[in-house]
């Protein structure tokens, strides 16, 4: 009878306790509920104090927010490494998600790549994969071909990705020389809009195939690193302040956009990533 008892409560145990592991093979904590709209990936440096910031040790993290402001830390880190910088993650299939990343020395300019069965798990580099044609990239999928828009001397230039042959093949020069940090979105228009810097600044440019850009245009004064998503028709483009006037200088904020960027919401700045937080990268949240 005792035997029986136990074992009942085993099984009851059992049935209450939920253990979720990740494609990766790594445990997590339940996953969060589908309420959230915006997965954010993002560097943080390992050790918070500024005076002490140690590039040799550099985290991709990620989190989610259902508000696209507030935000909640995914458990562990995506990738950990020397020099980590400007995450570019995107989804590379029904079961690979990827991040092409940088290195922040002036010696390399090479594309990096990591891979992970869920967008949320330990992502591991692809030793083989060496990405030319720039880095400082952003990803999207068009017509069913993955165009990659890099940095380097020449501009930002846009490259195609197969996944199959693991290689970029360059096509041509998106955007002129001395821009950086791009992020190409799609719109509910069915067209192209692309968010850089430049001296500074943030500027959008326009596309409606992705390859040819026009209507360069100043958006913000002061504000590197641009990384936008579009979530039911409205845009969500984060950057990262650096006039130094401001108060919120160094921090990830977010502007909001109802009419495909016409017009932004002022600034609201994110909380809840960890301290130093910059590079964000936001992907719709799955």
């Amino acid at each position: 009878m005792k035997k029986n008892i136990a074992l009942t409560l085993i099984f009851l145990l059992c049935m209450t306790t939920t253990f979720f592991i990740d494609g990766c093979g790594q445990s997590q904590n339940p996953p969060p509920p589908p309420a959230n709209i915006i997965r954010l990936f993002y560097i943080y440096p390992t050790n918070p104090d500024p005076a002490k910031k140690d590039y040799t040790n550099q985290n991709i993290g990620s989190a989610y927010s259902s508000d696209g402001v507030s935000f909640t830390p995914d458990s562990g880190v995506r990738l950990n490494g020397a020099y980590l910088t400007d995450p570019d993650a995107f989804k590379e299939s029904s079961s690979k998600w990827t991040i092409f990343y940088s290195k922040a020395t002036s010696s390399d300019q090479t594309l990096y790549k990591a891979t992970c069965a869920t967008s949320s798990g330990s992502y591991t580099t692809d030793t083989t994969f060496k990405g030319l044609y720039g880095n400082i990239s952003s990803t999207i999928s068009i017509g069913g071909t993955f165009y990659v828009y890099g940095v380097s001397a020449e501009g930002i230039v846009v490259s195609s990705y197969d996944p199959a042959a693991d290689k970029l093949t360059k096509i041509k020069v998106a955007v002129a020389p001395g821009s950086l940090d791009p992020s190409v979105i799609k719109l509910s228009t069915g067209t192209y809009k692309m968010y850089y810097k430049s001296s500074g600044d943030v500027y959008s440019a326009d596309s409606a195939d992705g390859l040819t850009w026009t209507n360069n245009t100043k958006l913000i004064s002061y504000g590197e690193v641009p990384g936008a998503v579009v979530v039911s028709n409205k845009i969500y483009l984060y950057y990262i302040v650096s006039r130094p006037s401001d108060p919120n200088m160094g921090k990830i904020v977010v502007i909001t956009s109802s009419d495909n960027g016409a017009s932004f919401s002022s600034p609201q700045v994110t909380s809840g990533l960890q301290e130093g937080s910059c590079d964000p990268d936001p992907v719709v949240y799955e």
